[in-house]
Order: structure tokens, then sequence, then C-alpha cells
């Protein structure tokens, strides 16, 4: 799994890890926010992940979470920006966003399109597990 660090020094958000690339279609991702002093006051923060003219908006928590948040899964993109706003005592407090680098999966080439395993496929895999199974597990 990797972890997208981004620096947040008062309104403006930084990739820290810029070498590490999304592949999209994957629920395997974190990012790690470092905040500075001007975040303190802020404990309920929410992370703005845009991409394609979609916004999702993650809210998390530091005491439960640290300054960590689940990226949810992308589709069919090469640039993601993640941003963060918190509503805290001192009003509305809102990031640049930081941009992050993606690549498409098989699936956003194709479509979404691959296809299941034919009956005479499914029928062969089942046969094969069988088999597995059968001669105790040891290789077939």
């Amino acid at each position: 799994m990797a972890t997208i660090k981004v620096r947040v020094n008062g309104e403006i958000a930084t990739n820290l890890t810029p070498e590490v690339r999304l592949v999209c279609q994957n629920e395997k991702y974190d990012v790690e926010f470092e905040f500075d002093e001007s975040w303190a006051n802020s404990n309920f923060k929410t992370a703005l992940f845009i991409y394609n003219g979609k916004s999702i908006a993650v809210p998390f928590d530091r005491e439960q979470n640290g300054n960590v948040c689940k990226i949810p899964a992308l589709y069919d993109t090469e640039l993601l920006h993640i941003g963060i706003k918190s509503n805290d005592i001192d009003g509305l407090h809102t990031s640049t966003p930081a941009r992050v680098g993606c690549l498409l999966s098989a699936n956003d080439i194709a479509n979404g399109e691959i296809p299941n395993p034919t009956p005479s496929q499914y029928d062969e895999i089942i046969a094969l597990l069988n088999q597995y199974i059968a001669s105790g597990g040891s290789n077939i």
C-alpha cells in the first residue's frame, strides 16, 4: 500500500511524494497530512479529492485517525488534486490542492468491459480447483 504525503503550510498544500503514482480503481491508498501550527485548532477536517470534474469529500478526525485519510477509488484519470478544509473556531480554513499523478488501470482502458469467464472457462477453473483439493493441496 502506498501513502501520499501532503504538507500543508497555511493554505498551501504540497505533495511530498511526487514519485508515487496511484493506479486507478484501487482502494489501497492513504494520504497522510502534515500540518503547520495554523491548523492546530482543527480536530475535524475534510479531505477533498478532485478529478475529472468530480469532488469527493472524506471527513476524518485527528483523535481517531491522526492525520491519515483513505483515498477513495479513482476512475479514468491521470491527475488527482488533494486539498483539505476545516470549519474550526476561527471559521472556514481551506488549502490549495496538491497534485498527484495517477495511472489508468487495465479496467479503465477496457472501459469496464472485461468479460467474466465463459461457462467453459469457469468449468475449467472449477475442475482445476477440484483436482487441487483432491490431491491434498499439492502441486497439480
